[in-house]
């Protein structure tokens, strides 16, 4: 079996114990990703933001992204973790968004090659994708150079299915959180973000707009498995200085 999303940091456990394999009979190896990201991409954090689950979220979010927008005019990805969050950000962002810059939702409707068609062609224009957005896209060079997460990708506890496999944890002694939704949430977070880079001559930025990578205990580990690092940013100037940075010369 060869991915990109099959270590959690640098150990296959997760993997193997959810494959039911023999950790002793299962030989793995990890190879570093041939696209020199260190140089070709950059993570931030907006740290100053409300958390995901507050009713200001969605505004604040769609306002840094339509800010970054502004100024640096690239097409950009946001990646939601429910139809709700995606639809209240997608309102906002259109409320607030900058003339001829479009805004493409899946939340309404239509089929993923529909919009990414029509994304492609547009100029500075923002898609806001569910699911089926956070793999399986492929959009190398300027087709996209930013990615912005709204939430880690934590599974939602009251489904039925990640409810029982907790419930196993617990009889066998264990802490679901730690053994099952963090490195869950690393492998997709990792999907997500992979987005971004596409061959060796892509360059772009990664943008997550939840706090907590920044003020729980989880965030920082979630994150360098997943991304190898980041920076935080403690306003809305400093994130878009530092991503203007990053690209150069600013606005396309």
């Amino acid at each position: 079996m060869t991915s990109a999303t099959l270590a959690v940091g640098d150990t296959f456990d997760y993997t193997v114990r959810r494959f039911g394999l023999d950790a002793r009979r299962t030989r793995s190896k990890c190879y570093e990703s041939p696209f020199y990201l260190e140089n070709n991409r950059t993570v931030h954090v907006a740290g100053w933001l409300p958390a995901p689950g507050e009713p200001a979220f969605a505004g604040a979010a769609a306002a840094v992204i339509d800010g970054v927008q502004r100024v640096l005019g690239r097409r950009h990805l946001v990646l939601a973790t429910s139809r709700a969050q995606a639809a209240a950000v997608s309102a906002c962002l259109r409320a607030a968004s900058s003339a001829g810059r479009p805004v493409f939702s899946q939340t309404d409707g239509g089929s993923r090659a529909d919009l990414l068609d029509r994304f492609r062609v547009s100029p500075g224009a923002t898609l806001v994708g569910l699911a089926s957005f956070w793999e399986g896209v492929d959009l190398p060079g300027v087709d996209l150079e930013i990615v912005t997460v709204l939430k880690l990708p934590f599974r939602v506890p009251d489904d039925p299915v990640v409810r029982a496999r907790s419930e196993r944890l617990r009889a066998y002694g264990e802490n679901p959180f730690e053994v099952f939704f963090v490195p869950d949430a690393v492998l997709r977070l990792r999907q997500g973000i992979g987005r971004l880079i596409r061959t060796g001559r892509d360059r772009g930025a990664v943008i997550l707009l939840d706090r907590r990578v920044a003020h729980s205990s989880y965030g920082p580990f979630v994150v360098n498995a997943a991304a190898g690092g980041c920076t935080v940013n403690n306003s809305q100037g400093e994130l878009i200085d530092g991503l203007a940075s990053f690209f150069g010369d600013g606005a396309v």
